[in-house]
């Protein structure tokens, strides 16, 4: 993956971010907040988690 390349993921479930954060160097996050019933602090955990196992070393 190119340094300018981006990764779109959507949070279908948490076991899908070990793919998602495969060769990624950094991380901007955005939850889906607005979005009835969501765990925004559920979603952000396990993606920091998942970035952390992953070896990625700039999450925003």
């Amino acid at each position: 993956m190119s340094a300018s390349a981006g990764v779109r993921w959507f949070m279908p479930g948490p076991d899908t971010l070990k793919t998602a954060f495969q060769g990624v160097s950094g991380v901007f996050l955005v939850t889906n907040f607005w979005e009835k019933g969501t765990d925004e602090g559920k979603q952000a955990t396990a993606a920091v988690h998942a970035a952390r196992d992953a070896g990625v070393k700039y999450f925003i």
